[in-house]
């Protein structure tokens, strides 16, 4: 098959709700196709495919030359409640030098971590190291979204001030990720930010962000 063909598939097995056994075999099968999109995109759909040859082949994926098909593969490796695939997350968080790509990883190591319920010194103080010697704001913020799921409660305030970063891009990246962890136990603090910021907001898309966040926590 050529790429367009495969990537025409592709779309369609994202369209449906469950995946069959042949759909699933496609999706191993192409997963080192030449094209990085549909590198990429396999490596999206394989989230939905918790299985021994799927968390393999992402494993593959993460090392791809394509940045954004590694950040695929780390974001869909969030599934896999495995300590050993945690610990493969840590040593490519060392190596990984593309930020975005980075910040998946961290924020999977976190959702992992969590489900797993460990929340070792280690593992706190490594995402407390990689914070600390982080330029990115973004990684910043994969470690402050991590560090609150392991129990660091503190952290939801490094999240919140990300809401007045200059760049509107973060300031978007900081809704999403507050998207993930609220609560009932934070979402007063998190609505009573966003009230303040809704004032001085101007950006359409960080505006909606913040409506769909407050619509989101006031239902919880």
């Amino acid at each position: 098959m050529d790429v367009e063909s495969i990537f025409n598939e592709l779309v369609k097995i994202d369209e449906k709700l469950v995946f069959t056994d042949e759909d699933v075999a496609f999706l191993i099968e192409h997963s080192a196709n030449e094209d990085a999109e549909n590198r990429g995109f396999i490596a999206e759909l394989l989230i939905n495919v918790k299985t021994e040859e799927s968390k393999d082949t992402l494993l593959r994926l993460t090392t791809d030359e394509s940045w954004i098909v590694r950040a695929s593969a780390y974001d869909s490796l969030s599934v896999f409640d495995d300590e050993k695939v945690a610990e493969y997350l840590k040593e490519r968080i060392k190596k990984e030098k593309r930020t975005t790509a980075k910040s998946y990883a961290i924020m999977s190591l976190g959702d992992i971590l969590k489900r797993i319920n460990r929340k070792t010194k280690q593992d706190i103080s490594f995402l407390k190291e990689n914070e600390e010697k982080e330029k990115s704001t973004g990684v910043k913020l994969a470690c402050y979204y991590s560090l609150y799921l392991l129990g660091e409660k503190e952290y939801i305030h490094k999240i919140i001030k990300e809401m007045d970063n200059r760049m509107y891009t973060l300031r978007c990246a900081c809704i999403n990720t507050l998207m993930e962890i609220v609560d009932k136990e934070n979402k007063d603090i998190i609505i009573d930010a966003l009230e303040k910021r809704r004032f001085t907001e101007k950006v359409p898309a960080v505006l909606s962000g913040i409506k769909e966040l407050i619509k989101k926590a006031k239902m919880i």
